[in-house]
C-alpha cells in the first residue's frame, strides 16, 4: 500500500511472516527490499475483572496477548477473514459480506468520512477475539473483549508513505445483546447488533466451558490496560536497542550497529544525506489513547524493553506478570526496571526497563488504567513508523561498524520531557534539533520540538497531523483492476477503469462548500478542487515488485481545470516581459488592462469568475488559499513588477515514477500530453522465461491549495513470464472484415468514380467521393483463444485540432467493450516531396468472453484483442482551398509546381452548380440574394501577405465534399449544416476546426496580426486577428479564446473587397477552413439550402477547355468510423500432432544459478516449445523417477518451470538426467539435461 511492507493474520498479529513462517519476519522497509524491521506485533491487554461483578471470576486479573514475544500464550482468535482494498474480491465483498466495515466513529474520523467503504489508498480491515476459551495458556478464563482493527495507508503527503495507521477498538462482549448494554454511544448504531452477538457467544461457549453463570449484563473489566507490543527485531536481531521518545508517545527500535543483516539494501532517495547509509527506526507512536475519569486523553502511561532472555527484563508469563508490566508496578519476584526505582517514581517516568546492551529486545508502550464497562468500545490508534537514521551535517552522527554501539542511555529530554536535559545521541539521530519550553508549563510537548525534516520524529509530526484533521486527506484514486497477458517475448497489459472515476474524491464533498453546515466559514473550502479528478492511468513494470519501471503513460486527452482563484502560472500574456496574474496580490487585470490573468478573477468568495484551462503540457499552479480565503506567500511581486513563484507545482512532473533501469535511481514522471486511454497496452521490453512484475496505477490532477497536485494510486503488483506460443496446431480468428462508416453506421464507398469537370462552363458533374484515407490495420489478439464470437468494435474520428503549417492533431475514439480515446499527429512537415504521413494506430477494443478467460488463467479479462486503424495524409496542395491563394507562392514549401488560381471552391443552391466559369476571377460561385462572394487571399489589394498564415493554419481542416447549410426560420441560424460526401454533421466551433462559425467584429484595421479595437466593420482582419491560429508565426494570439466564431449570422456593414471600407450589409462565415464573407442585404433563411463544394486536385484551363486532374489526398472526416467485425476466436488442437523436436531445456546445462532466477533460494529450470499440455516426467541416469510436472496451458503456452527439487522436496544433486514427454494424442519424447549445482 506504501512503502511499508506488513503481513497480517487474522488472530491480532500485526506484521506476521507472510508466508505463514515460524521463524521468519513480517515487517519489510523500504517494500519490496529484504530489510526486515519487524518480526510480528500486535495488542496486549490485561485488567482486572470488577469486584462487584457477582460471580466467580470477580477480582480476577485477566488479559490477552493477542501477540505473544514467547509464542505459547497466544489468545487471539478470528472473528472474520481479512478484508483489503488491494484485493478486488474484498472490494466486491466489502458491503455485502459481514462483519461492517464502513468508516462509522465520529470520535476518530472527519464526518466526511463518515459512511465511507474505505479512506485511505490501502484501508485493510479484520475483526478478532479473545473470548473463545480454547486458547488459556497463561490465564484461567477469556478476559471478554474483541476487537475491530482497521489499518490505513498513504503515499503523501511527504513522510507519510513510510507510516501504517492502525485503529484498534476494543469491545467489552461480556453481555448479553437481550441485556442492551449495546446500545450505547460508544459504538455506531449499525454496529451495535454484531457486536451484541458476539457477546452472546461468549457467554454460552464460556458459561458451558467453565459451568458458571455469567451475569446477563455482564461486567466491568476494571484497570485496564492496552499496549502496543513490537518485537521487532531490526536486521541481525541479537544487536538490538528499544528505547522511547516520551513528548512524543513514541516507542521505538534500533540496532545499536547501524548494520544491515545480508542483502540489505539503502535506497539513496530515503537514505542518501543529510541521512546514513544505515540501519533505520522502527517506531511505534500513540496517536489516540482512552481517556481517565476526568476525559482527557491517558496517551503513554509505561513504556519498557524486554528481553529474549533470563537477564533484564524477561518476557512476560501469563496475565498477571503483564498486567505488573503494563501498569509499571514490578513486583519482587520480577526483574527490576532500570534505572532501578520505585514503583511511584517508574509510573511517573512512564518508562521500566531502557537496557544498556545489545540484545534480541522487544518493547511495548501501554496506556491506561481505565475501566470498560460492559458493552461499551474504547480505541486506541497507533502509527508505525521507519525512517532513515539522521547523520547530522558536520560530524557523523551515526557509528556504523560491527564494534559499534550507540545505547540509547537512561536519561535526557527524549524521555523526561523536562527542558533542563541535555538531547541524548539517540534523540539526535531520530531527528531531535532543539526544544523550547514555549508553554511555560516546565514540559517539552512535541509541539516544541524542531525537528529534521524526513526524519522519524518529523514523520511522527506529520502522523499527528493526518490523525488530527480525522484522516482527512484527498483521495488518491482506487487502483485500477488489471491483466496480464503473457506472449511471446510480449505481455499485454489489459485494465479497466479506476472506481473513483464514478465516485470521485470524498475530499470534495467539503473542499465545494464556502461555508459549514452550521453556517461558520468552511477553512477546507477551496473553489478549485476537482471531484472527478482521475487524469490518466501509468503502467510499471520491473523483475521485482520493489523496483518497477514506468513504462507507459496515458492521460485522457480533452480534460480541463477550471481556476477560480488565479493559482495557475499564467505566464506573460501580453507581451510587456512581466508575469502579473496573481490575485492574492491584488493583480488581477486581464492584458486588455496591462496584466495577464486571462479573467479578472474574484479575489473573495463565492469566486464565480473562472478560466479553463486545457489540462496538457506543464501546467503550473501556485497556491493561494488558505482557511477558505486567498492567501499570499507563495509568490510575490518584486520592484521591477514581476511575479516570482516561491514555491510552484508543475502538474505530474514534480511526481516520482518509480526508478531507472539500474533500480536505485528515481525518475520524475512524465507531463501531460492527452495521449487519451486506450486501457491495452502491449510491452514488447521483455524476454522469453523472465519473470516480470507489473502494475497499473490511476493518477489524478487537483488543486495545488488541497495538497499534492497530483495523488497516484497503490502500485499493486502481478507477476507474469512471457513465452513462446506452444507447438500445439492453433485456429486463427475470423475472418474479419472493416468498412468505412458514416455517422450512422452506413458503409461508404471511397472507391466510388470522382465527379468530372464539364470542359466549357469549369462546373464539377457532383460531389467528391468519400475518402479513402481512413484504413484498417488488422486486428491485434493477445488473447485470441478468448475473443468472444462475433464481436464488433468501431473507431470514430472525432475532432482535428490544428497548428501552423504542416501540423494537425486527429482525436479518435475507439468505441467497443468500453469506449477509450487516442490523439495522433504528425511528427514533420507533409508535402508532395515527403510522400505521405500516417497518423495511428488508433485503437477500439474487441471485447473477451470472460467465461473462457477464467477458465484459462486470465481472470475477469475484459479485452482479448484491438481492432486497429490508421489515417493517411497525402499531400496538402492542390485543392480547392489552395487555388486561391497558392498560386502567388507557387513551389513555396511543398514542391509541386503549377497551381492555378482558375479553380477553388464554389457555392451554389439548388441540386448542382449551373454557374460557367465559376471561379475565374477569383470568384466563388453565386447564391440567390448575394451579390458578392469575396474570399480573403494575399493577392486582394489592401490584404497582406501575412494573411496567407490562415490559410497554413487551417491545412488540415479541410476536406473535399459537399456540405449542405440548412437554414432556419430564425435568419442567419443554420438548422443544421452536413457533409453529404460523407453524412456527417458539421458541427459549430467557435475556434477553427473542421467545422463552421460566423465572423464577429473582434478586431479594427490593424493588419500586423495583432489584436486591435473592434471597428464595427466585418473584414478580413476579424479572421486572421479574432479565433486562434496556434503557432502561426507573426500572429498574436493572446486571448484569442475570447475572439472566436458566432453560432449564428449578425448582419453588418462588411468589407467584401479587402480595402477595409463597407461595400455594404452581409456577413463573414468560416467553414472548413475556409473564410468567406457575404455581401447581401438579408440574411438567409429556411428554406434556402445552400451548397458549399470542395475538391482535391488540380484545375487547369488552356484557353477556354478546363481540365481536372484528381489528386487521391482527400484528408478522413471528424465523425466517420471504422467498423470491424470478427466471427469466431482463436482455436486450440490439444489432441492434434504437435512438433516435439523443438523441445529442449534452459539453461543446459544449469549451472549453481542462472539469471531467471530472482532470490537466492529459487532454482528455476525451463522446458520450452513445449505443446499446451503435456506430461513431463524427469528421471536420474539410474533410472529413478525424479519428479513430474504436469503442463496444461490453456492459453497456448509452451513454456514448462521446475524448481531443482525432487519428490521429497529436496534439491537435486549434480549430475545428468533425462526427461520424458507424453502428450494427450500418445506422442512421446525423451531428451537429458545436466545439473551443476554447487560450484567447484
Amino acid at each position: 500500500m506504501n512503502r511499508q511492507q506488513c503481513g497480517l493474520l487474522n488472530t491480532g498479529v500485526v506484521c506476521a511472516a507472510f508466508a505463514g513462517s515460524p521463524v521468519g519476519g513480517g515487517g519489510f522497509w523500504p517494500k519490496g527490499t529484504p530489510d526486515q524491521y519487524i518480526f510480528w506485533s500486535g495488542l496486549q491487554m490485561a485488567g482486572i475483572v470488577s469486584r462487584t461483578s457477582g460471580f466467580a471470576w470477580a477480582g480476577d486479573t485477566s488479559g490477552a496477548y493477542f501477540v505473544d514475544f514467547r509464542g505459547d500464550q497466544q489468545a487471539g482468535n478470528p472473528l472474520s477473514l481479512i478484508y483489503s482494498r488491494l484485493v478486488p474480491q474484498d472490494v466486491a465483498a466489502w458491503n455485502t459480506t459481514p462483519p461492517t466495515k464502513t468508516v462509522l466513529d465520529t470520535s476518530i474520523y472527519n464526518p466526511v468520512l463518515i459512511g465511507s467503504d474505505a479512506i485511505s489508498q490501502g484501508d485493510v480491515f479484520v475483526r478478532y477475539w479473545e473470548g473463545d476459551p480454547v486458547a488459556l495458556t497463561g490465564r484461567e478464563h477469556p478476559m471478554g473483549i474483541a476487537v475491530d482493527q482497521r489499518v490505513l495507508a498513504w503515499n503523501f503527503p511527504s513522510g507519510n508513505e513510510d507510516i501504517i495507521y492502525i485503529i484498534y477498538t476494543f469491545y467489552n462482549i461480556t453481555a448479553r445483546s437481550s441485556s442492551g448494554k449495546y446500545n450505547n454511544s460508544t459504538i455506531p448504531g449499525p454496529l451495535q447488533a454484531e457486536i451484541a452477538a458476539i457477546g452472546d457467544q461468549f457467554q454460552d461457549i464460556n458459561e458451558n466451558k467453565f459451568k458458571i453463570q455469567i451475569p446477563d449484563g455482564g461486567y466491568t473489566i476494571d484497570s485496564l490496560y492496552a499496549a502496543a507490543a513490537m518485537d521487532a527485531d531490526v536486521a541481525v536481531f541479537s544487536q538490538n536497542y528499544a528505547t522511547a521518545i516520551v513528548p512524543f508517545n513514541l516507542g521505538l527500535e534500533y540496532t545499536g550497529t547501524f548494520l544491515g543483516d545480508v542483502g540489505w539494501q539503502f535506497p539513496p532517495d530515503i537514505f542518501g544525506p543529510p541521512f546514513a547509509a544505515a540501519t533505520g527506526f522502527i517506531g511505534m507512536k500513540f496517536l489516540k489513547s482512552p481517556k481517565d475519569a476526568t476525559g482527557k486523553q491517558v496517551g503513554l502511561t509505561m513504556f519498557s524493553q524486554e528481553i529474549n532472555g533470563s537477564t533484564g527484563l524477561p518476557d512476560a508469563v501469563g496475565v498477571r506478570q503483564l498486567y505488573r508490566y503494563l501498569s509499571g508496578s514490578v513486583g519482587p519476584t520480577d526483574n527490576p526496571c532500570n534505572p532501578s526505582a520505585p514503583g511511584p517514581v517508574v509510573r511517573a517516568r512512564r518508562y521500566c526497563f531502557l537496557g544498556q546492551f545489545q540484545a534480541d529486545a522487544r518493547f511495548f508502550q501501554a496506556s491506561g488504567p481505565f475501566s470498560l464497562p460492559p458493552g461499551e468500545a474504547r480505541t486506541i490508534v497507533v502509527a508505525y513508523i521507519n525512517a532513515a537514521p539522521y547523520n547530522g551535517t558536520g560530524t557523523p552522527l551515526v557509528n556504523k561498524g560491527a564494534n559499534a554501539d550507540t545505547k540509547p542511555g537512561t536519561g535526557g529530554v527524549g524521555l523526561t520531557g523536562l527542558p533542563t536535559d541535555s538531547i541524548r545521541l539517540i534523540d539526535k539521530i531520530v531527528g531531535w534539533v532543539s526544544s523550547n519550553d514555549a508553554n511555560g508549563d516546565g514540559k517539552i510537548s512535541q509541539e516544541e520540538v524542531t525537528t529534521v525534516p524526513g526524519s522519524l520524529l518529523a514523520k511522527s509530526l506529520v502522523a499527528q497531523a493526518v490523525f488530527d484533521k480525522g484522516f482527512l486527506l484527498p483521495s488518491a484514486p482506487d487502483a485500477p483492476d488489471f491483466f496480464l497477458v503473457p506472449g511471446d517475448d510480449q505481455v499485454t497489459v489489459v485494465w479497466q477503469t479506476s472506481r473513483s472515476e464514478i465516485t470521485g474524491d470524498p475530499f470534495f464533498a467539503t473542499a465545494s462548500q464556502p461555508l459549514n453546515p452550521g453556517g461558520s466559514a468552511n477553512t477546507l473550502y477551496d473553489p478549485n478542487f476537482r471531484k472527478f479528478d482521475v487524469e490518466g492511468y501509468r503502467v510499471y513494470r520491473g523483475r521485482t515488485s520493489s523496483t518497477l519501471q514506468l513504462i507507459a503513460q496515458f492521460d485522457y486527452a480533452g480534460t480541463s481545470f477550471i481556476d477560480r482563484t488565479g493559482q495557475i502560472d499564467y505566464g506573460d500574456r501580453n507581451g510587456d516581459g512581466l508575469t502579473q496574474c496573481a490575485p492574492e496580490l491584488g493583480l488581477t487585470a486581464t492584458p486588455k488592462t496591462g496584466g495577464d490573468c486571462p479573467v479578472a478573477f474574484q479575489t473573495t468568495s463565492p469566486f464565480a469568475i473562472a478560466d479553463t484551462v486545457p489540462l496538457a503540457g506543464p501546467i503550473v499552479q501556485v497556491a493561494n488559499m488558505e482557511a477558505g480565503g486567498l492567501k499570499a506567500g507563495n509568490r510575490v511581486q518584486l520592484v521591477s513588477g514581476n511575479v516570482l513563484n516561491l514555491k510552484a507545482d508543475t502538474a505530474v512532473t514534480t511526481q516520482l515514477c518509480g526508478v531507472d533501469a539500474s533500480g536505485g535511481v528515481p525518475v520524475k514522471c512524465p507531463g501531460l500530453k492527452d495521449t487519451g486511454v486506450p486501457f491495452v497496452f502491449v510491452d514488447a521490453g521483455v524476454r522469453n522465461s523472465f519473470t516480470f512484475f507489473y502494475a497499473v496505477t490511476a493518477f489524478d490532477l487537483n488543486s495545488a491549495s488541497s495538497g499534492p497536485t497530483s495523488l497516484e494510486s497503490p502500485r499493486v503488483t502481478k507477476r507474469v513470464t512471457p513465452r513462446k506460443v506452444g507447438t500445439s496446431a492453433v485456429t486463427a480468428a475470423g475472418p474479419v472484415t472493416f468498412t468505412l462508416v458514416d455517422g450512422k453506421g452506413n458503409a461508404l464507398n471511397p472507391s466510388a468514380a470522382a465527379p468530372t469537370i464539364d470542359a466549357t462552363a469549369g462546373t464539377f458533374s457532383g460531389p467528391a467521393v468519400p475518402t479513402g484515407a481512413f484504413e484498417g490495420l488488422g486486428m491485434q489478439l493477445f488473447a485470441g483463444l478468448s475473443l468472444k464470437a462475433n464481436s464488433a468494435a468501431t473507431i470514430r474520428i472525432d475532432s482535428v485540432v490544428p497548428q501552423w503549417y504542416h501540423t494537425a492533431f486527429y482525436y479518435f475514439s475507439g468505441i467497443g467493450p468500453v469506449t477509450v480515446a487516442s490523439k495522433f499527429g504528425p511528427d514533420g512537415p507533409l508535402g508532395e516531396e515527403d510522400g505521405t504521413a500516417t497518423l495511428g494506430p488508433a485503437s477500439a477494443p474487441l471485447p473477451a468472453d470472460t467465461t473462457v478467460a477464467r477458465s484459462q488463467g486470465l481472470g475477469a479479462l475484459p479485452f482479448a484483442g484491438q481492432q486497429l486503424g490508421q489515417v493517411r495524409l497525402n499531400a496538402v496542395t492542390f485543392t480547392s482551398k489552395d487555388a486561391d491563394w497558392h498560386p502567388q507562392v507557387d513551389g513555396a514549401n511543398f514542391a509541386p509546381t503549377g497551381i492555378t488560381n482558375v479553380g477553388g471552391s464554389r457555392w451554389f443552391d439548388g441540386a448542382n452548380e449551373t454557374l460557367a466559369n465559376p471561379t475565374l476571377g477569383d470568384a466563388h460561385g453565386q447564391l440567390t440574394g448575394v451579390t458578392t462572394i469575396f474570399r480573403p487571399v494575399r493577392a486582394h489589394s489592401g490584404v497582406p501577405a501575412l494573411f496567407r498564415r490562415f490559410d497554413q493554419t487551417t491545412y488540415h481542416l479541410f476536406r473535399a465534399a459537399d456540405i449542405k447549410i440548412y437554414w432556419g426560420t430564425t435568419p442567419g441560424k443554420p438548422d443544421s449544416v452536413v457533409d453529404v460526401t460523407h453524412h456527417v454533421p458539421v458541427p459549430f466551433d467557435p475556434q477553427n476546426r473542421a467545422s463552421y462559425g460566423f465572423l464577429r467584429d473582434v478586431a479594427g484595421t490593424d493588419t500586423t496580426g495583432k489584436p486591435s479595437t473592434p471597428d464595427g466593420l466585418i473584414t478580413y482582419v476579424d479572421f486572421f486577428a479574432g479565433a486562434c491560429l496556434p503557432g502561426a508565426s507573426g500572429i498574436t494570439n493572446t486571448d484569442c479564446e475570447t475572439r472566436g466564431y458566432a453560432s449564428t449570422a449578425t448582419l453588418g456593414p462588411v468589407d467584401v473587397t479587402g480595402d477595409l471600407v463597407s461595400d455594404g450589409q452581409g456577413f463573414g462565415m468560416y467553414i472548413n477552413g475556409e473564410p468567406f464573407l457575404f455581401l447581401t442585404s438579408a440574411l438567409p433563411a429556411k428554406p434556402a439550402v445552400w451548397t458549399y463544394r470542395s475538391y482535391m486536385g488540380l484545375v487547369a484551363r488552356s484557353g477556354t477547355t478546363y481540365s481536372f486532374t484528381v489528386k487521391p489526398s482527400n484528408p478522413p472526416v471528424p465523425g466517420l468510423g471504422l467498423h470491424v467485425v470478427t466471427s469466431t476466436p482463436s482455436a486450440l488442437d490439444l489432441t492434434g500432432t504437435a512438433d516435439l523436436s523443438r523441445v529442449h531445456t534452459v539453461p543446459d546445462p544449469y549451472y549453481v544459478a542462472n539469471a531467471l532466477e530472482i532470490t537466492a533460494n529459487q532454482k528455476v529450470l525451463k522446458f520450452v516449445n513445449l505443446p499446451a499440455r503435456c506430461i513431463i516426467r524427469i528421471y536420474s541416469v539410474s533410472g529413478v523417477l525424479v519428479g513430474v510436472i504436469p503442463f496444461d496451458d490453456p492459453t497456448g503456452g509452451g513454456e514448462a518451470t521446475w524448481n531443482l527439487r525432487n519428490r521429497n522436496n529436496q534439491f537435486v544433486a549434480s549430475g545428468v538426467y533425462f526427461y520424458h514427454i507424453e502428450t494427450p494424442g500418445g506422442q512421446t519424447k525423451i531428451g537429458r539435461f545436466t545439473v551443476v549445482n554447487f560450484a567447484p
